[in-house]
């Protein structure tokens, strides 16, 4: 009898100690993401072009990213898999053959929950409810109503609640209200406030009884932060739209800001924040350990740069290889040959300054419309740079994924100044302002500080503000995209932008960098003063 009750005592307090570990025990939640994808199948060189070599630079592909999901996944099978955004547009692959191998790939993934992007309705609606259906994942968007599709309307939710260890975890879905801007098919949809829309889940979730919040988010680091510093109840945002490359590395020079980003709420706790950059060159991975009460505590994870030493998956290898064969023959049409490199701006993936291939796609732009003064084009629908040797259609899709319409406006100089103003309003020196505007026939400088332009010269001689000057432009642009004011255009051209500069680049030479928009230093300003 006196063994027994000493059994029993030492069971009752094994049984103690359990129960008193597990309602202090700091759960872990493992999680992996990708952004801005942007159907670039293959690898991509720091110049945003596509590779197939196995030198250092040579980075991203979907067959590499989905061993790394795998590796992950044989790790912890608990693994919280998201996208903020972005799967469409930017190659030949999606250019010429749209979801069609896009959808099947990325269901492999098995994505936990996937956010719109906004240039998943680059070809309206209709084209995303393809993609919906066919990759099987739920999507999640708290903001959006699709006003000309009811039936994807209901099928999207704000949110969606997964389980992990005993754990409610909601997923919050938010895409930018840039988009009704920078977006043809505007009209398709309603976005609404996104701090309203996630303050609004957040409570729904809470009712629902949910331990933690991810806020699934396209829009953008910068707007992530403020976010996380003015809407309570978040824990974490994982992010798209703005391209960023965070960081835990000091030495990675591509990094932006810290991996996690860490801000504090309203309620004096921290929210992390994450986002891998564009094109899959980097993948996310972040383990975060989380209180008795749900707070983190602890975190440790990185952008994994997707380098050409991790062997591809097998299977997505051969699809990849498949889509490549049906687009190849295609894509490679010869345009011209290139006798030097056409980069961005120099040292960084962007054409928000002065940019040598801004400058040979708007001359091109501007050869191949009669009547026009100027060309200008959008810094924001230029992607890449080339390399020196032949250049094909599938590298000037990579270059200038989303096609529009040629259209010519009129303006008067004083017109045009305001216009060039506008541009430079959301100016950043570190990051691509869609809005900067890339030119041929117009010169100018601007002043970093104020950010306004000055010495601004047409055909080399000075504007005048009263005169009308012709230009030719996207539609995009002149229907209003990224906010410029609305002109209704005076021609529309048969051809589209692509087809114009396809047409212009194979007959005419490449010009030289004539470097013709320069950027005043604030230092420099006031020493002229």
């Amino acid at each position: 009898m006196e063994e027994f009750v000493r059994f029993f005592l030492s069971i009752l307090f094994l049984c103690v100690c359990v129960f008193y570990n597990h309602s202090t025990f700091a759960y872990t939640l493992h999680l992996m993401h990708t952004n801005d994808l942007h159907a670039h199948f293959l690898p991509s060189n720091q110049n945003n072009q596509v590779c197939t070599d196995q030198s250092p630079d040579c980075a991203g592909g979907f067959s590499r990213i989905k061993t790394l999901i795998d590796q992950e996944r044989d790790k912890h099978k608990d693994l919280i898999l998201l996208d903020a955004g972005d799967r469409f547009s930017g190659t030949i692959f999606y250019t010429l053959r749209k979801s069609q191998d896009l959808a099947p790939i990325l269901k492999t993934f098995h994505y936990d929950a996937l956010t719109i992007g906004n240039h998943e309705l680059d070809d309206g609606t209709g084209e995303f409810r393809s993609f919906f259906d066919k990759v099987d994942t739920p999507v999640v968007a708290s903001n959006v109503r699709f006003l000309k599709d009811s039936a994807l309307d209901k099928q999207i939710a704000s949110s969606k609640i997964i389980t992990r260890n005993g754990k409610k975890i909601g997923i919050i879905g938010v895409l930018t209200e840039e988009t009704k801007t920078a977006c043809e098919h505007a009209d398709e949809i309603e976005i609404e406030d996104v701090q309203t829309a996630v303050a609004r889940e957040i409570q729904k979730l809470k009712r629902q009884g949910v331990h933690i919040i991810i806020v699934l988010s396209h829009i953008g680091y910068e707007e992530d932060q403020k976010l996380a510093q003015t809407v309570p109840g978040i824990h974490m945002i994982v992010g798209g739209h703005s391209h960023t490359i965070l960081s835990s590395d000091p030495d990675n020079k591509e990094a932006t800001g810290t991996y996690p980003t860490v801000v504090i709420n309203p309620e004096q706790k921290p929210v992390l924040i994450v986002t891998a950059g564009v094109f899959g060159r980097y993948i996310g991975r972040l383990d975060v350990e989380f209180d008795e009460e749900n707070t983190p505590i602890a975190w440790n994870g990185n952008a994994l740069f997707v380098h050409s030493s991790i062997k591809p998956d097998p299977a997505i290898e051969r699809r990849v290889n498949y889509a490549y064969q049906l687009v190849e023959r295609q894509g490679q049409e010869k345009i011209t040959t290139l006798k030097e490199d056409l980069l961005m701006t120099p040292q960084k993936s962007f054409c928000s300054e002065s940019c040598h291939i801004g400058e040979v796609l708007s001359n091109a732009l501007l050869q191949g419309a009669v009547g026009a003064d100027i060309a200008l084009l959008n810094a924001g629908g230029i992607r890449a740079g080339l390399s020196k040797g032949d250049m094909t259609l599938s590298d000037l899709i990579d270059v200038f994924p989303f096609d529009s319409k040629a259209v010519l406006i009129q303006m008067t100089g004083q017109q045009l100044i305001d216009y060039l103003s506008y541009a430079l309003q959301s100016y950043s020196p570190t990051d691509r302002t869609n809005s900067f505007l890339q030119s041929a026939g117009l010169s100018y400088s601007f002043d970093e500080e104020a950010r306004l332009p000055f010495n601004i010269l047409i055909h080399g001689k000075p504007l005048q503000k009263n005169r009308t000057y012709t230009i030719v432009t996207a539609s995009f642009l002149a229907n209003g995209g990224d906010g410029f004011p609305v002109f209704k255009p005076i021609k529309t051209f048969p051809q589209t932008l692509r087809g114009i500069l396809n047409q212009q680049l194979k007959k005419n030479p490449i010009p030289s960098f004539k470097n013709n928009i320069q950027k005043e230093e604030p230092s420099t300003l006031k020493k002229a003063a």
